[in-house]
């Protein structure tokens, strides 16, 4: 017989056993219906030549469900992770712990930009992580510390902040309305004075013109007006008025010139400032994710006086001559390249000759556009302007993928690429790579997103990760 106390330690034993193999086959069951994914946009980091994507991972555990109907219902508990990945590779990296749903009482959860080493996000609150160690560099507190006049004025809320991707800087507005930028190197604060209004030069140019004006106005007064009338009165003789009237016109002509010359100035000004404000909307628009596959493309590209067009045959066909950036909807179409040379009209207005436009190459792509680059709302343009990335389907409808060709300006391809997604959540060109995020997930909605794809665009091979199953996606 075994002794009392040993027996007692056996059976705790065998009970602690079933209690924990329960557990353990209760979370397998439970495990099947955790879901990870990704909140898009993530970042691109080159640190010490090693390209990294850093992403805030969102990890829905489950911890109860039924079933019912077919449906099912289930429970989960919800953690935020800050998760890096190689940029060549796709894989893991590291990732660490950020927060608990239940712990985040502001929204969205999101990345803000990418500045040094550190990834700037709004998850509660604002915080920026360093991604080589993971380590916390900024959060509110941090930054009333660096900036003794914001204590207490920190906003709470994500709409008040702005991260600006162009020059890395963090705009801010202050809970009594005062506007500030962090500078994220520093974490110092200086006071902006953000907002769209008119450029140094066109307030310039307008000073111009009133003064050039004002000259025109007083000059008429001296040497037209008051010599016409004092010549009536007879004040003065016909070869004094002569004389005057011969330097009025002479001084008038100068001034016309000065005038004309400042007008056309002010034109082009005008011209240039709202391309530059179109561009700046296309850059803004694209910041968002879950973008159409119609918003990711543009159908020209202008080079110099050089126009390239991605145009099917019936749309080339309803062309006008004058030159515009048209978007183009027809989902059917199978476009090809084209290429014209543009020219100016005294207007000032940009037109093609559409008889002297040439067919370059035979390929001919599904609903084809180029794809923009993000951070300039233009076509991407590879080795040295040559190439553009093609976007296109493989076939009409949902079941449609798209398809990536590095299409060079004389029409033939340099490679191709099925990214076996129908729509893409986000992307980001870098010079060498393209990194596209997409969800392929049948358990996700669209906004969720479980895939990355790192594609090499010298050669257009790529490599996957699932963030969902956490491993390599399979080609």
């Amino acid at each position: 017989m075994f002794p009392i106390k040993k027996t007692g330690t056996v059976i705790f034993l065998a009970i602690a056993g079933i209690i924990a193999g329960f557990v353990f086959l209760l979370r397998g069951c439970l495990a099947q219906y955790d879901e990870r994914f990704i909140k898009t946009p993530a970042l691109h980091f080159s640190i010490n030549e090693r390209n990294i994507i850093a992403s805030i991972v969102e990890y829905q555990r489950a911890t109860s469900y039924s079933q019912q109907g077919g449906f099912i219902r289930k429970s989960v508990s919800t953690t935020y992770y800050l998760q890096t990945s190689d940029g060549v590779t796709a894989e893991l990296i590291k990732q660490t712990k950020l927060k608990k749903q239940s712990a985040i009482k502001q929204y969205p959860v999101e990345m803000l930009g990418a500045a040094e080493n550190n990834a700037w996000m709004f998850i509660g609150e604002l915080m920026a992580f360093n991604v080589s160690t993971m380590e916390k560099t900024a959060d509110i507190g941090i930054l009333e510390a660096r900036n003794p006049s914001l204590k207490n004025l920190m906003p709470e809320e994500r709409q008040y902040y702005v991260f600006n991707r162009q020059n890395r800087q963090l705009y801010i507005t202050a809970k009594d309305g005062s506007k500030w930028k962090i500078d994220t190197k520093t974490l110092l604060a200086s006071p902006s004075y953000s907002g769209i209004g008119e450029t140094d030069e066109t307030k310039a140019l307008e000073l111009q013109i009133k003064n050039t004006q004002t000259l025109l106005d007083t000059l008429y007064q001296q040497k037209n007006y008051r010599p016409s009338k004092a010549y009536t009165q007879k004040i003065i003789d016909a070869a004094a008025y002569k004389t005057i009237t011969a330097e009025f016109y002479r001084e008038r002509e100068m001034l016309n010139k000065v005038m004309d010359s400042l007008r056309n100035l002010q034109r082009l000004t005008e011209k240039d400032n709202r391309e530059k404000g179109d561009v700046k909307r296309k850059i803004e628009s694209l910041q968002h994710t879950n973008i159409s596959f119609s918003q990711c493309k543009a159908y020209t590209d202008l080079q110099d006086s050089t126009l390239f067009l991605v145009y099917s045959e019936e749309e080339f066909a309803k062309l006008e001559e004058r030159y515009w950036d048209r978007s183009l909807y027809d989902e059917t179409a199978r476009r090809k390249l084209y290429t014209g040379n543009l020219a100016s009209t005294r207007w000032d207005h940009s037109v093609l000759n559409k008889s002297s436009v040439q067919t370059k190459g035979n390929a001919s792509f599904l609903d084809g556009g180029l794809l923009l680059d993000k951070q300039t709302g233009l076509p991407i343009r590879l080795n040295g302007k040559l190439s553009w990335l093609v976007v296109h389907k493989t076939q009409l409808g949902k079941e449609g993928t798209i398809l990536i060709t590095n299409l060079k300006n004389d029409g033939t391809s340099a490679w191709s690429v099925n990214t076996a997604l129908p729509e893409w959540n986000d992307w980001i060109f870098t010079g060498d790579y393209l990194y596209v995020f997409g969800t392929n997930n049948k358990e996700l909605s669209s906004s969720e997103c479980n895939i990355l794809l790192c594609i090499n665009l010298k050669t257009g091979a790529y490599t996957g990760y699932d963030f969902f199953t956490k491993k390599a996606v399979k080609k």
